[in-house]
């Protein structure tokens, strides 16, 4: 271990920060197709990946790797065409299918085969199914409707992000990142916060729509809320570098460097030296 700490070492450490790497093309300029999904869908080289009430879906027997430290984790994912083939229309109508199509971006987008990615979000199903059966086995027996998204819940292993991500190479890292972050906002805001109607989902996923037609929502998307955060280091005059447990971290061993969310008008510096002020557990680390 190091004796001193140096912020300049920071720079040796991003190219190992999966997010830091990405090299997906998000194609914005796409997102307001409504048939996009489709399209994408029927691509040769597309691939579907699955969310569930925040959780990944993995390959069976993967979510065991969560606790070896170098195992590695993938993603379970199916051709897009199997979905494509079995929900058709009904894509378009969440509340019908209880899926939640978002389309996450594409590689390679200069060759003549990009291959794609659209995460489905099928909390809804999930729910519908367990209700159908009377357990809590999320079993998808009696939902005939699609092998594919039957087979997910049965068959596929579910991980946290957090469990996932330090698994995962840095491209899936970053496409669960974007999966579990817009599924978590589709089912945190499911009513208009104008007018309190419900809302559909729009932009591929990456928006909502109010379905009031009187209401300003309608024709106005609404988008995720995005919270400025600021994560940096704290050094004291010995070098040592300023660690945090958060007292509602259920892992006793987990620390992290000072961070937290940016309130309104204030600047990066008052943030940092409010949240290192708030009552923690603190240890300074050579």
């Amino acid at each position: 271990m190091a004796t001193s700490f140096s912020s300049l070492a920071l720079t040796q450490v991003l190219p190992f920060l999966p997010l830091a790497q990405g090299d997906i093309d998000y194609q914005t300029e796409r997102r307001g197709d409504p048939n996009l999904i489709k399209t994408v869908l029927a691509q040769d080289g597309t691939t579907v990946v699955f969310v569930r009430d925040g959780l990944l879906a993995v390959p069976d027997g993967q979510a065991a790797r969560v606790d070896y430290e170098t195992a590695k984790i993938r993603l379970a994912g199916v051709p897009g065409e199997y979905v494509l083939r079995e929900l058709g229309d009904s894509l378009d109508d969440c509340e019908q299918t209880g899926v939640i199509a978002m389309f996450l971006g594409s590689y390679d987008v200069s060759s003549s085969h990009p291959q794609a990615v659209v995460a489905l979000d099928v909390s809804g199903l999930a729910k519908r199914c367990e209700k159908d059966n009377g357990n809590n086995t999320g079993e998808a027996a009696d939902v005939p409707s699609s092998i594919v998204l039957s087979r997910a819940l049965e068959r596929f292993d579910w991980v946290s992000l957090l469990g996932f991500a330090p698994h995962a190479s840095a491209r899936e890292a970053g496409q669960a990142t974007t999966a579990t972050a817009l599924s978590m906002w589709h089912h945190s805001q499911r009513h208009c916060p104008r007018c309190g109607s419900a809302v559909r989902p729009a932009m591929s996923g990456w928006a909502q729509q109010c379905v009031n037609e009187s209401c300003e929502a309608h024709s106005s998307l609404l988008f995720p809320r995005i919270e400025p955060a600021v994560i940096t280091s704290i050094v004291d005059g010995q070098g040592r570098l300023l660690l945090q447990h958060n007292k509602a971290w259920k892992d006793p061993s987990l620390y992290s460097v000072c961070a937290g969310f940016v309130e309104a008008g204030e600047n990066l510096e008052h943030a940092i030296k409010r949240e290192a002020g708030r009552k923690r557990v603190f240890s300074w680390a050579k």
